[in-house]
Protein backbone atom coordinates (compact mmCIF):
# COMPACT_ATOMS: atom_id res chain seq x y z
CA UNK A 1 0.00 0.00 0.00
CA UNK A 2 3.16 2.05 1.20
CA UNK A 3 4.71 1.52 -2.23
CA UNK A 4 1.31 2.81 -4.64
CA UNK A 5 1.43 6.38 -2.97
CA UNK A 6 4.91 6.79 -3.58
CA UNK A 7 4.75 6.05 -7.34
CA UNK A 8 4.04 9.03 -9.70
CA UNK A 9 0.27 10.44 -10.11
CA UNK A 10 -0.14 8.31 -13.64
CA UNK A 11 1.42 5.08 -12.37
CA UNK A 12 -1.30 5.72 -9.10
CA UNK A 13 -4.52 6.61 -11.44
CA UNK A 14 -3.35 3.35 -13.74
CA UNK A 15 -3.20 1.47 -10.31
CA UNK A 16 -6.48 2.78 -8.95
CA UNK A 17 -8.08 1.62 -12.72
CA UNK A 18 -6.70 -1.75 -12.29
CA UNK A 19 -8.00 -2.27 -8.93
CA UNK A 20 -11.57 -0.61 -9.58
CA UNK A 21 -11.76 -3.17 -12.21
CA UNK A 22 -10.71 -5.89 -10.11
CA UNK A 23 -13.60 -4.69 -7.63
CA UNK A 24 -16.60 -4.54 -9.95
CA UNK A 25 -14.73 -8.01 -11.75
CA UNK A 26 -15.42 -9.51 -7.84
CA UNK A 27 -18.79 -7.86 -7.45
CA UNK A 28 -20.15 -9.23 -10.64
CA UNK A 29 -18.54 -12.65 -10.04
CA UNK A 30 -20.29 -12.56 -6.93
CA UNK A 31 -23.62 -11.90 -8.31
CA UNK A 32 -23.37 -14.67 -10.69
CA UNK A 33 -22.13 -17.25 -8.51
CA UNK A 34 -25.40 -15.95 -6.28
CA UNK A 35 -27.84 -16.50 -8.78
CA UNK A 36 -26.53 -20.45 -9.67
CA UNK A 37 -26.75 -21.05 -6.03
CA UNK A 38 -30.21 -19.54 -6.24
CA UNK A 39 -31.30 -21.67 -9.31
CA UNK A 40 -30.18 -24.83 -8.11
CA UNK A 41 -27.06 -25.50 -10.15
CA UNK A 42 -24.39 -25.49 -7.26
CA UNK A 43 -23.07 -29.00 -5.83
CA UNK A 44 -26.53 -29.51 -3.76
CA UNK A 45 -28.43 -29.40 -6.48
CA UNK A 46 -31.10 -27.49 -4.21
CA UNK A 47 -33.00 -24.56 -6.07
CA UNK A 48 -34.08 -21.68 -3.37
CA UNK A 49 -36.04 -19.39 -5.06
CA UNK A 50 -37.26 -17.05 -2.80
CA UNK A 51 -37.56 -19.48 0.26
CA UNK A 52 -35.97 -16.51 2.49
CA UNK A 53 -38.56 -14.13 1.87
CA UNK A 54 -41.33 -15.16 4.13
CA UNK A 55 -40.45 -13.12 6.41
CA UNK A 56 -38.85 -10.10 5.01
CA UNK A 57 -37.84 -7.67 7.81
CA UNK A 58 -36.82 -9.25 10.92
CA UNK A 59 -37.37 -8.44 14.89
CA UNK A 60 -34.04 -6.22 16.08
CA UNK A 61 -31.67 -8.02 18.76
CA UNK A 62 -29.21 -6.69 20.52
CA UNK A 63 -26.80 -8.14 22.94
CA UNK A 64 -29.51 -11.32 24.13
CA UNK A 65 -32.69 -8.83 24.51
CA UNK A 66 -35.31 -8.59 20.88
CA UNK A 67 -37.31 -5.96 20.29
CA UNK A 68 -40.95 -7.67 19.53
CA UNK A 69 -43.77 -6.08 16.86
CA UNK A 70 -43.92 -3.22 14.85
CA UNK A 71 -41.12 -1.57 16.75
CA UNK A 72 -38.47 -4.21 16.76
CA UNK A 73 -39.26 -4.70 12.78
CA UNK A 74 -38.43 -0.94 12.30
CA UNK A 75 -35.34 -1.06 14.36
CA UNK A 76 -34.33 -3.79 12.64
CA UNK A 77 -34.54 -2.19 9.28
CA UNK A 78 -33.29 0.91 10.57
CA UNK A 79 -29.79 -0.66 11.81
CA UNK A 80 -29.36 -2.11 8.43
CA UNK A 81 -29.67 1.28 6.67
CA UNK A 82 -27.44 2.93 8.61
CA UNK A 83 -24.74 0.12 8.56
CA UNK A 84 -25.40 0.14 4.82
CA UNK A 85 -24.75 3.64 4.20
CA UNK A 86 -21.42 2.92 5.28
CA UNK A 87 -21.04 1.15 1.81
CA UNK A 88 -21.55 4.38 0.31
CA UNK A 89 -18.71 6.60 1.98
CA UNK A 90 -15.96 8.31 -0.50
CA UNK A 91 -18.06 8.46 -3.34
CA UNK A 92 -17.12 12.07 -3.23
CA UNK A 93 -13.90 11.63 -4.49
CA UNK A 94 -15.19 12.02 -8.05
CA UNK A 95 -16.03 15.43 -7.30
CA UNK A 96 -12.55 15.64 -5.39
CA UNK A 97 -10.91 14.62 -8.66
CA UNK A 98 -12.15 17.84 -10.37
CA UNK A 99 -8.86 19.69 -10.40
CA UNK A 100 -7.11 17.09 -12.12
CA UNK A 101 -9.74 16.41 -14.93
CA UNK A 102 -9.60 18.47 -18.65
CA UNK A 103 -13.10 19.43 -18.95
CA UNK A 104 -14.50 19.86 -15.27
CA UNK A 105 -17.87 21.41 -16.29
CA UNK A 106 -18.74 18.17 -18.28
CA UNK A 107 -16.56 15.27 -16.86
CA UNK A 108 -17.27 15.37 -12.89
CA UNK A 109 -21.78 15.51 -13.95
CA UNK A 110 -21.04 12.80 -15.96
CA UNK A 111 -18.45 10.85 -13.72
CA UNK A 112 -20.77 11.31 -10.66
CA UNK A 113 -24.29 9.94 -12.15
CA UNK A 114 -22.39 6.82 -13.88
CA UNK A 115 -20.60 6.04 -10.37
CA UNK A 116 -24.52 6.44 -8.82
CA UNK A 117 -25.98 4.07 -11.69
CA UNK A 118 -23.21 1.76 -10.92
CA UNK A 119 -24.06 1.83 -7.37
CA UNK A 120 -27.76 1.32 -7.16
CA UNK A 121 -26.81 -1.40 -10.01
CA UNK A 122 -24.51 -3.20 -8.38
CA UNK A 123 -25.57 -2.90 -4.13
CA UNK A 124 -29.22 -3.63 -5.60
CA UNK A 125 -28.05 -6.62 -7.23
CA UNK A 126 -26.02 -7.65 -4.23
CA UNK A 127 -28.61 -7.12 -1.81
CA UNK A 128 -31.41 -8.70 -3.90
CA UNK A 129 -29.07 -12.28 -4.07
CA UNK A 130 -27.97 -12.49 -0.76
CA UNK A 131 -31.42 -12.21 -0.17
CA UNK A 132 -32.23 -14.63 -2.29
CA UNK A 133 -29.75 -17.10 -1.07
CA UNK A 134 -28.93 -16.52 2.97
CA UNK A 135 -31.61 -16.96 5.84
CA UNK A 136 -31.83 -13.56 8.05
CA UNK A 137 -31.91 -16.03 10.99
CA UNK A 138 -28.22 -17.70 9.97
CA UNK A 139 -26.31 -18.04 13.17
CA UNK A 140 -23.35 -17.32 10.95
CA UNK A 141 -23.92 -13.50 9.93
CA UNK A 142 -23.98 -13.17 13.34
CA UNK A 143 -20.90 -14.65 14.50
CA UNK A 144 -18.27 -11.69 15.68
CA UNK A 145 -15.15 -13.99 15.21
CA UNK A 146 -13.84 -11.27 12.65
CA UNK A 147 -13.35 -13.65 9.85
CA UNK A 148 -14.73 -14.37 6.54
CA UNK A 149 -16.51 -16.93 7.76
CA UNK A 150 -19.48 -14.61 8.91
CA UNK A 151 -19.69 -12.85 5.18
CA UNK A 152 -22.71 -13.81 4.08
CA UNK A 153 -21.47 -15.06 0.41
CA UNK A 154 -19.36 -17.23 2.17
CA UNK A 155 -22.26 -18.79 4.49
CA UNK A 156 -24.03 -19.27 1.02
CA UNK A 157 -21.43 -20.75 -0.89
CA UNK A 158 -20.91 -23.53 2.26
CA UNK A 159 -24.54 -23.86 2.85
CA UNK A 160 -24.67 -24.63 -1.35
CA UNK A 161 -21.56 -26.90 -1.05
CA UNK A 162 -19.09 -25.21 -2.88
CA UNK A 163 -16.88 -25.12 -0.27
CA UNK A 164 -16.31 -27.12 2.98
Amino acid sequence: MVGINLIPVGSYGEAEFIFGILKISLVVGLIVIGLVIDLGKAPNHERLGFRYWKEPFRELSHNGTTIHGAKGKLLGVWSTLVNAGFAFAHVQVVAIAGKETHNPRTSIPLALSRTAYRILFLYISVIFILGLIVPASHPGLHSDTGTATSSPFVIAAKEAGIVS
